[in-house]
């Protein structure tokens, strides 16, 4: 699984599909639905950053269906927002940021914090900008560097963009 994610994490879809694929075949022949349960939204996550989101809408439609563990609502979130429904990815989003609060998750929470600047920005919303610094906080304060630099482009794009607007 961790493969699977740090492969997910560079952008590396063709070497995490794969993996990812083996992880969540494993957790069905050997019957494990909690690890199917993690697997999957990860997997999900990984065919719509790949451009497969179709498929990874129709792989992530029971899982929504049932409660989703908090750690995996960053990944089925994002999977939502790049298959072009904004709206459940911010409710998903939300649910995200909650569970990270209250468990003081500060990482996934700094993940949630970067996907609400995403659909911010996906939306045309100023507020992006402000997603992407505090998730660039917290990621700073705890060596999250690819998070950081995502965060970086994020704000980058979100400066460009109120400097075209006016």
């Amino acid at each position: 699984m961790a493969v699977g994610v740090a492969h997910l994490r560079r952008g590396d879809f063709p070497r995490a599909i794969p993996v990812l694929q083996r992880g969540v075949e494993l957790t069905r022949v050997r019957d494990l639905p909690m690890g199917a349960r993690i697997l999957t939204p990860i997997l999900g996550c990984c065919l719509a950053r790949a451009g497969q989101a179709a498929a990874a809408l129709a792989m992530l439609a029971p899982v929504v269906a049932s409660p989703l563990l908090p750690y995996c609502l960053n990944f089925v979130g994002e999977a939502y927002l790049l298959a072009g429904r904004a709206e459940e990815a911010a409710g998903i989003t939300a649910r995200a940021l909650e569970h990270s609060m209250h468990r003081n998750e500060q990482g996934w929470h700094a993940w949630a914090l970067w996907l609400q600047g995403r659909i911010a920005a996906s939306q045309g919303r100023p507020a992006a900008l402000d997603h992407y610094r505090k998730a660039h906080a917290l990621a700073d304060a705890r060596g999250m560097r690819p998070l950081m630099a995502r965060c970086q482009s994020g704000m980058d794009e979100s400066q460009a963009a109120r400097e075209i607007a006016g």
